[in-house]
């Protein structure tokens, strides 16, 4: 019989079951830390996240004043120029 099985047993009879509170603190300090290490890694992507963001933004705001620099935004290319594709 597992120490579960024993626990939910004596719980049905209306035993009192022991608690082994030497090792609680050490139970809760592990499920601390393994929170504060999630924590500490969506931080991380998060960071990351916003330096590609902002990277990105400086990409499209470099294209867009070259775009408005060369006056492109008048010149379309012509129909013979473009590609069709069909999807057969």
């Amino acid at each position: 019989m597992t120490s579960d099985q024993l626990v939910h047993r004596r719980i049905e009879q209306g035993k009192a079951y022991s608690v082994r509170y030497d090792q609680v603190n050490a139970m809760l300090l592990n499920e601390f830390l393994k929170e504060h290490r999630k924590g500490e890694e969506q931080g991380r992507k998060l960071k990351h996240m916003g330096r590609t963001w902002a990277q990105q933004r400086k990409d499209f705001e470099t294209a867009n004043t070259k775009f408005r620099r060369n006056g492109d935004c008048r010149r379309w290319p012509s129909r013979a120029g473009r590609q069709e594709f069909t999807n057969e």
